[in-house]
């Protein structure tokens, strides 16, 4: 005779294959879902069949610098990406980058503004998706320098500065986080800010950002 009566074996897989079938089922529907969020973050940002007669350009096109040049072409389109991006975090909600992209474009946005209120919507936008994004990968530079770049837009370089230092003391030989603590450091203005920036100069890796800072170190250097 059995241990297992026959009644227990076929309920045991019974269940067992239940459970199969519900974590394929599982499977497939996370599956499908991040596909379809791929592919919007894949059109928005890079369109599809580049350089062929059925290209569709993507939703902000960075490669037309002439287009970008028109404030409501360019609002509509960062509105629309935004709405994506909304959609997208929905479906599959891992895809930080599509979060970064649309907190750089909203900041790009905020310079086009032409009232207060659209200003304070574009940055408020920015603020949410690099939240998200560095919520989702707190060691992505991109989503990171979003995040810095949207409370400074906020007009909270302090905490800006906050959020950039222990980044810098983490990775203080990345050139790149010097690059944007020297930025942050301008932007926040006073002159314990303006030395500091000053000092960064060595470890900046942007020449335009070196000259600035060479300009500025002369100038305070004039002012003791």
């Amino acid at each position: 005779m059995p241990l297992i009566p026959a009644p227990v074996r076929r309920n045991v897989r019974l269940v067992l294959g239940c459970l199969l079938f519900a974590a394929g089922l599982f499977g497939t529907i996370r599956s499908a879902r991040a596909a379809v969020a791929q592919y919007s973050y894949h059109r928005a940002k890079h369109g599809l069949f580049r350089d062929t007669s059925r290209e569709v350009p993507p939703v902000v096109d960075y490669r037309d610098p002439a287009g970008d040049s028109d404030p409501d072409r360019f609002a509509e389109a960062a509105a629309e990406l935004q709405r994506r991006a909304r959609r997208a975090a929905e479906l599959y909600p891992d895809n930080y980058y599509f979060l970064v992209f649309a907190a750089q474009s909203a900041l790009i946005q905020s310079s086009w503004a032409r009232s207060r209120s659209e200003f304070d919507d574009c940055v408020l936008a920015s603020l949410y998706f690099s939240r998200e994004a560095v919520a989702l990968n707190p060691y992505l530079t991109e989503a990171r320098e979003a995040r810095a770049e949207a409370l400074a837009a906020a007009g909270q370089v302090g905490d800006a500065l906050d959020f950039w230092r222990p980044i810098v003391e983490r990775e203080f030989w990345y050139p790149r986080v010097h690059d944007e603590y020297a930025r942050l450091l301008l932007l926040e203005g006073s002159r314990r800010s303006l030395e500091l920036a000053v000092r960064e100069k060595p470890l900046v890796q942007d020449p335009a950002l070196r000259r600035r800072l060479e300009r500025l170190g002369k100038s305070l250097e004039k002012r003791k």
